[in-house]
Order: C-alpha cells, then sequence, then structure tokens
C-alpha cells in the first residue's frame, strides 16, 4: 500500500534573524496514483525543536510514520486520494541538537508566517506541483493550514493574517502565544478585551477551526479553555468552532499523525 511518494524541495525566505535570505527544506507528500486532478492541499507546520528531515524520513515519528498513517488513511477512504500534503518547519536550522532561546524561536516562528504567502505558497503551488501533476490548481476552500504543538500557536497567532489565504485550520495539540489565565473563571468584559487583543477586534464569517488533543497532553487545559472564549466571544460562527479531546491522547507526534488524518477527515468528508 502505498499512494503517495515523499518529495524534498528546498525555498529561500528571510531570516528572523540575520539580514539576509536563507534556504531551507520541506517535504511533500504527492499522491501518485491518482488518475484525475488534484485538487485538494494541506499544510503540516511542525513543532520547536523538530529537524524537519529527521521527523519526515526517520525520526521523532519513525522511519516516514506520517506518511503510513497517511496512506492508510487514503486507503480506508478517510481522506481524499486527491490530496497533497506539504510538511514545513518555522526552524532555521536543527534546533534539537542546535537548541536556541524562547525568544528565538518565536522571532523564527512569526518570520516564517509572515512570508509565508510570498515565499513558500509560490514555490509549493505555483512552481513544483504544477510539473509533477495534471491542471493543478488550490483554491482558498481546499486549502488546509494545521499545526503541531508550537506550529498549532503559530496558526492561532496568525489567524488573522492567513485566512484570506486559507479557509480551513486545525489546531492540534497548541495554543495561542499570548497564554490565558487558568481555570477558565473570566468575566464577559474580560474576554472582550481579550479578544481585542487576540486579532484586533476582527472576526472571521466563514473560517473553519479546529483543535484537537489528548485529555493527557500537555495543551489539554490551555486549549480547551481557549475554544471556550473563541466561543463565547464570536470572534468565529460557532457552527465553524469545532474542539475534539481524544481520550488517553498525549502530546507527540505518534498523536499529531492521527490528529491530522481526524482533521482532514472532518474538513473534507463532513465528519463531526
Amino acid at each position: 500500500m502505498g499512494y503517495g511518494n515523499i518529495k524534498k524541495f528546498s525555498y529561500e525566505m528571510p531570516s528572523a534573524l540575520k539580514e539576509e535570505l536563507i534556504r531551507k527544506d520541506g517535504y511533500l507528500y504527492i499522491p501518485d496514483s491518482y488518475p484525475g486532478n488534484v485538487d485538494k492541499m494541506a499544510y503540516f507546520f511542525l513543532g520547536a525543536g523538530t529537524d524537519i528531515s529527521s521527523f519526515v524520513c526517520e525520526g521523532k515519528a519513525g522511519d516516514f510514520f506520517f506518511k503510513k498513517v497517511v496512506d492508510y488513511a487514503v486507503d480506508k477512504n478517510q481522506i481524499p486520494k486527491d490530496i497533497a500534503i506539504c510538511f514545513l518547519s518555522h526552524c532555521e536550522w536543527d534546533t534539537s541538537e542546535h537548541s536556541c532561546s524562547k525568544e528565538d524561536e518565536i522571532r523564527m516562528g512569526r518570520c516564517f508566517i509572515k512570508n509565508l504567502e510570498e515565499y513558500v505558497l509560490p514555490k509549493v503551488e505555483n512552481e513544483i506541483l504544477p510539473k509533477i501533476l495534471p491542471e493543478f490548481e488550490i483554491k482558498r476552500e481546499n486549502r488546509v493550514f494545521t499545526g503541531f504543538s508550537f506550529g498549532g500557536a503559530l496558526l492561532m497567532e496568525g489567524l488573522d493574517k492567513l485566512d484570506h489565504l486559507c479557509r480551513n485550520f486545525a489546531i492540534l495539540s497548541g495554543y495561542h502565544l499570548k497564554k490565558i489565565e487558568k481555570p477558565f473563571k473570566e468575566t464577559r468584559e474580560i474576554l472582550k478585551e481579550y479578544g481585542k487583543a487576540l486579532y484586533n477586534g476582527k472576526t472571521f464569517s466563514d473560517v473553519l477551526l479546529i483543535g484537537i488533543t489528548g485529555v493527557n497532553d500537555i495543551a489539554y487545559e490551555e486549549m480547551k479553555s481557549e475554544f471556550e472564549i473563541l466561543s463565547v466571544l464570536g470572534i468565529l460562527e460557532k457552527k465553524n468552532l469545532i474542539f475534539m479531546e481524544v481520550s488517553q491522547g498525549m502530546h507527540s507526534y505518534f498523536e499529531a499523525a492521527y490528529y491530522f488524518v481526524m482533521a482532514l477527515e472532518i474538513i473534507f468528508n463532513g465528519m463531526r
């Protein structure tokens, strides 16, 4: 069984820490046995301290573990066959071996989100995939941004900067960088001020925001409270705000692979 192949690619983007362009690597999962047009695209943003090469090929999730999970999900019709997947990291070096400060990690993450539209998406969707897949074209409603842990935090924070590119967001065991106080006991007026600070008063009429985490995950309490706040504030339509808790789920890339499939199943198959 194997519906897709893994392809490594390189791209350039501005560094968060230096006044220069840097070259970074990404990976694509490209369906090679689907005869029709591929018109769906999912992006997976890695968490902090993860080397993207070892993650995709052999590292934290095992020998091509993520690919195997996706192949299985395609085979069982959990997710569409006509989808390509892109794995990306905000890190400018392998921070699992050469650590960086929390401040630099956040600077790299915010720089990555800021430059995603100009440097990353055109490389993937306008250069690489059209050469491989016939009639490749992605519309906003068929693009998905997902992120695990810190990658999810970057998506939560950058929602108001990315919603014109993408309708579907899945936060996998991550929460906004502006952490809230727990437990969830804020008054409505305080929540309104918090909401204004989150997205400068912006609301999202058609954005679908999915949160998935395990009850034993270190991000569980923060995520649960944050989605409760978003629901109270009305920043998103309640029908487009989905929070799912998985029994026994932990904070690891093994769980993240399955959360990723769950999110795509909700988005494209309407599973609620």
